[in-house]
């Protein structure tokens, strides 16, 4: 069950993934997102890892919509959405089904040079496409690149994103996905 850890980054995604800001998400919130983010300088929204993301994005929100409240015009509030991750990710454990994808996905997008790992470089694309602040990346990429060795590789990738979305210790690395919670 999702403690207090597992809101508020639940809440961080809400508030990425909620590009209207209209306090629900929407298949056109998923859209809007994915379109934001091949539409990158780094990106193009044509080809096949653009494709790949919308493809995962997709299956994504398909797979929450099977555990969330969706109301009568196909949105999700807030509490629905914390209420279909717990139920998904950690009580049904389907997280690999619906989440890996996406997270290969995004790596793939941000490996810009296509060297099989993510910089620190790109990994400031991967927040600014998303409009997040560059505040705290330079925290964030240091405590994720549990290594040290200045890149994450997709292994590492994963784990962290797993980690975002599974664990309710407080001092886990991958906390630092999207900044400090």
């Amino acid at each position: 069950m999702a403690g207090t850890v597992h809101h508020a980054k639940f809440d961080r995604l809400f508030d990425i993934l909620d590009v209207t800001g209209d306090g629900y998400l929407t298949q056109e919130d998923f859209d809007a997102i994915v379109h934001q983010v091949v539409s990158a300088p780094h990106g193009s929204p044509e080809g096949p890892r653009a494709q790949a993301l919308r493809d995962a994005a997709t299956r994504f929100w398909t797979g929450i919509g099977e555990h969330a409240e969706v109301d009568e015009v196909g949105r999700v509030s807030r509490e629905a959405f914390r209420a279909a991750l717990d139920e998904a990710f950690l009580r049904v454990g389907r997280f690999d089904e619906l989440l890996d994808p996406a997270a290969e996905a995004w790596f793939a997008l941000y490996d810009t040079d296509e060297d099989g790992r993510v910089s620190h470089r790109e990994y400031e694309l991967f927040h600014q496409s998303l409009g997040r602040p560059a505040a705290g990346v330079d925290a964030g990429f240091r405590t994720i690149d549990v290594d040290g060795d200045g890149y994450l590789t997709l292994d590492e990738f994963r784990a962290i994103v797993h980690q975002y979305y599974t664990s309710d210790d407080p001092d886990a690395p991958g906390n630092w996905l999207f900044g400090a919670i």
